[in-house]
């Protein structure tokens, strides 16, 4: 059954990677599919302008069942939109234009047989827009000239325009630059009745520019061609998913929003089917062999120094690994020994900080370690070991490694140095490895064969550049096609004719970078086994350490390769950066200039739940993470996308925001809303204060037609600081980072007289909270200005304004027995409310409840942890409890002193509306 597990999890992980946009692989059929399991096209045949939804839904087909369906007479590595199409419509049963030849088109698709389902609905926008039918069709076939003179098929592949016939456009490396939703393809056939395309909401240059904005609906399609597929019981168990999918593909001015909506909704009912079973979600865990290989790794190099069998390898894998904490002086010690190394050593080389006279590497393996443990390749000791990798001519005397390795180091921080003869290192470094790929794809270090080492070591450098150049793209998907060919049946490589645990290592370590699992992606897996059961069995259990070969001893190179592996997988498996992606490391110093800009993220709150009627309110937020105060900044900008059915009542700056008057303007048609925060006698905007994360600006928000969506998303699409008017100056403009708010942020819509509990926090026993109390928040929906609520064991329950300012809903708090579930505290069933009594409130910091936060409340939650005054009631550890952890301790001091002076909001108030459910 590792099999099917394995293949089921392939499809999961594969979900949830296409949400990031990082590398998507298709399932591989247990069935029918033929030999291949290296593409994947998904097809769809629409007729949405005539609202007669889909001919074909969109269906996933392998190249194996492609080439199976037209009788081998393709080839796979070659294929063409017509192929795929031909074999799709044989597959159906369809029939193409005789005139035309069956199964043989050219520039066009002239007309199909028996799809036109007889009545036609012109969607709205459509019809908005002029668009009309006029004599319908007369016969059976469909296609140009029938119902409009404009009308004909259209196809686009991965979201682009086709710009010649289907025999010239290739699934791989078409003209559109564009070859693929990360892994499968996807082609779809529409039917125009208007403008060449423009109902399409496509602008093809010969016809009518684009009538409304269209979604791209590529990873929809392909989500749910995956599991009509290979997990039908998904739909069968989840109809009302299926039948909501479909309505948003089958809406043809869907918005992005809905289509992102639809295919979280589609993931989550597979989710749920899948039952929670760990392994079948994540992969397998490695813990039992990682976590004593590290121990073992620190309890024998002690005292790691430069250049040695125990250097820099083991103190990556330590660091990246999260064996010790970056402040640990197994780090500093090492940093001291390297300082000296470097010092002692440039100087005798006598190079402008080069380690050594032709091997690069040297500096490159020791710039990508200091970054691990965070600290500054650019000022080690006297010297700067970055810049001498500008010296191309020096990089590339170590051949291959060279460029790879300098390009892996030079990205671990974004390190810059100067150009060789007007070319960047970078530049010189792709173009060098891309010259150095076999014919067929992969790499060596001689020869025309393909080495799973140098391979994986090639596809490591170039990860970061994927999406970004696509002569990088080609030669990376023909590397990890590489790789997955020369893997054994036992899912393990050999270098030099022989199968060894470095060779497996650095598969991991490409893999991974790739965002590609390498315990689940049905490409690596042989015989019911991926690289992670290959490098495994390599582990020496007795010395906790791994062997070169199967039937040797233990040793360093392979245990130092081999763990780092295994921390390349544990990261990606945990949701973190990759390897040799430092900009996760926080404890050092990375390499900036005077005048760049400090990394600030924008985080976005909602409330959980608002009441299901028309004029209610609430507010949605945007913090954030931190400020460089040393900018002179003039105007702030920011986009934020607000849902149908939702207007914008004000926009308000947050306390600490100074210096400017806000300006907004909702664009109705497109829901984006347009925020500017500046000062019209040029004065500077800052934010006060020093701790983070700051509230910049609030969103207050009314319903307005109470059949609006249940679920409303927000998103901050875009938001930026402006330096000066000049937007030719590098510096001009500080772009905020919207990662996390720009993740969609789902409102559930609830109708009223429900109540929604949510766990805040548990005590650990550590400090005054007892392990057997939880703090619950608990939302109502009665239409109440104040109620008196008492839960069905006595407990009476707080009232918080700071909460409910912020979720728009009455937010009451309490602590509760553990043993008391969430599900019982959300079943308004089990709630006294009394209307006529006026409830208790609870104000965090407040913790002797006598209305105001002071100095006071400050010594009295020093005084409980310090056991000099009675231990806190419930109701006090509420309220002194103001960073919402686990424990009241001199945190909270310190959180009470910054609420009373700096007016610094209490951190559970900042995060209470983002509610986790337990």
């Amino acid at each position: 059954m590792k099999l099917f597990k394995k293949k089921m999890l392939c499809l999961f992980t594969a979900l949830m990677i296409m949400l990031q946009l990082i590398s998507y692989t298709a399932n591989a059929s247990t069935g029918s599919v033929g030999n291949t399991e290296d593409g994947y096209v998904v097809i769809a045949f629409e007729g949405l302008t005539l609202g007669q939804g889909y001919y074909v839904e969109p269906t996933l087909y392998s190249y194996g069942e492609i080439a199976e369906i037209l009788d081998g007479s393709v080839d796979e590595d070659r294929l063409t939109s017509a192929d795929v199409t031909n074999a799709v419509l044989k597959d159906k049963g369809i029939s193409v234009n005789e005139t035309e030849g069956n199964y043989d088109m050219g520039l066009y698709l002239s007309t199909l047989y028996g799809v036109d389902k007889g009545e036609v609905n012109i969607p709205q926008v459509l019809v908005d827009n002029g668009v009309t039918a006029d004599d319908g069709n007369s016969n059976q076939w469909l296609g140009e000239f029938d119902y409009s003179f404009m009308s004909g098929w259209m196809f686009t592949l991965d979201d682009s325009l086709a710009t010649a016939g289907a025999t010239e456009w290739y699934l791989d490396n078409n003209e559109s630059g564009k070859t693929s939703y990360d892994g499968t393809h996807v082609i779809r056939w529409m039917f125009t009745l208007s403008g060449f395309g423009s109902d399409l909401g496509i602008s093809s240059g010969w016809g009518n520019e684009a009538l409304y904005e269209g979604a791209d609906k590529g990873e929809l399609y392909k989500l749910y061609a995956e599991i009509n597929k290979y997990a039908p019981e998904v739909f069968v168990e989840n109809k009302e998913v299926k039948t909501a999918a479909l309505s948003v593909m089958e809406t043809i001015d869907a918005t992005q929003a809905s289509v992102d909506s639809a295919t979280k909704a589609l993931l989550s009912a597979y989710n749920d089917y899948l039952g929670g079973n760990e392994e079948v979600e994540k992969g397998q865990d490695v813990s039992a062999v990682l976590n004593p290989a590290l121990a073992k790794l620190a309890a024998t190099v002690t005292e790691p120094n430069f250049g040695t069998s125990a250097g820099e390898w083991s103190v990556l894998s330590l660091a990246r690994g999260g064996y010790y904490d970056l402040n640990n002086s197994y780090f500093s010690d090492y940093y001291d020994r390297i300082v000296k190394t470097v010092n002692e050593t440039a100087a005798s080389i006598a190079l402008d900080g080069k380690l050594h006279k032709v091997k690069s590497t040297e500096n490159s393996r020791l710039i990508l370690t200091l970054a691990a443990i965070g600290k500054d390749a650019t000022e080690v000791g006297d010297y700067n070991i970055v810049e001498p990798l500008s010296d191309f001519t020096w990089v590339q005397k170590q051949g291959l490694n060279g460029p790879v390795f300098a390009l892996i180091a030079l990205d671990t921080y974004g390190y810059q140095v100067a150009d060789t003869d007007g070319i960047s290192i970078r530049t010189n470094s792709i173009n060098y490895i891309l010259s150095k790929e076999i014919d067929g794809g992969g790499w060596a270090l001689s020869g025309t064969t393909p080495d799973p080492d140098m391979t994986s070591m090639a596809l490591q450098a170039l990860a970061p550049y994927f999406n970004e150049n696509t002569e990088v793209k080609a030669a990376v998907e023909r590397g990890i096609k590489v790789l997955s060919n020369i893997q054994n049946a036992e899912g393990g490589y050999a270098s030099w004719g022989t199968v060894n645990a470095e060779s497996i290592a650095q598969v991991i370590v490409a893999l991974t970078s790739l965002g590609i699992n390498p315990d689940t992606d049905s490409r690596f897996i042989k015989n019911d086994s991926s690289p992670i059961d290959a490098i495994m069995k390599f582990y020496d259990k007795d010395n906790s350490a791994f062997k070169h070969v199967l039937n040797g001893k233990v040793d360093a190179m392979a245990t130092d390769q081999s763990v780092y592996a295994l921390v390349a997988y544990n990261r990606f498996k945990n949701g973190e950066t990759s390897l040799y992606d430092m900009s996760d490391v926080k404890q050092g110093n990375p390499p900036v200039e005077e005048d760049d800009f400090k990394e600030v993220t924008a985080i976005l709150s909602a409330p959980a739940m608002v009441k299901r009627s028309k004029g209610t309110t609430f507010n949605v937020t945007v913090s954030l993470s931190d400020w460089d105060s040393t900018k002179d900044y003039k105007l702030m900008d920011a986009i934020m996308t607000i849902p149908e059915g939702v207007k914008v009542t004000n926009v308000t700056m947050g306390s600490r925001a100074v210096g400017g008057n806000v300006h907004y303007f909702l664009e109705e048609d497109t829901g984006k809303l347009r925020i500017a925060y500046y000062n019209d006698k040029y004065e500077n905007i800052t934010v006060s204060g020093t701790a983070f994360p700051a509230e910049y600006f609030t969103v207050s928000l009314e319903i307005t037609d109470s059949s609006v969506s249940d679920t409303l998303n927000f998103a901050l699409s875009g938001m930026s600081f402006k330096i000066n008017s000049d937007s030719t100056a590098e510096d001009s403009m500080h772009v905020i980072d919207t990662a996390t708010a720009s993740s969609t942020t789902k409102v559930e819509l609830k109708n009223e007289g429900k109540a929604y509990a949510y766990q805040l926090y548990a005590g650990d026993g550590v400090d005054l909270i007892p392990e057997d109390l939880q703090a619950v928040a608990v939302l109502i929906t009665e239409n109440h200005e104040a109620i008196s609520l008492t839960y069905t064991d006595g407990t009476a329950l707080k009232y918080s304004p700071q909460l409910t300012e912020k979720t728009g809903v009455n937010t009451y708090v309490a602590m509760f027995s553990t043993e008391v579930v969430l599900s019982d505290l959300s079943n308004i069933e089990n709630y006294k409310i009394t209307e006529e009594v006026s409830p208790g409130s609870v104000l965090f910091g407040d913790g002797n409840y006598d209305g105001v936060v002071n100095a006071q409340d400050a010594l009295d939650v020093v005084n409980a942890w310090l056991r000099k005054s009675d231990a806190p009631e419930d109701d006090e550890i509420l309220a002194m409890n103001i960073n919402g952890d686990s424990r009241v301790n001199t945190f909270d001091t310190l959180g009470v002193v910054d609420y009373f002076v700096n007016g610094t909001e209490p951190i559970i108030v900042s995060f209470g509306t983002s509610f986790k459910a337990n």
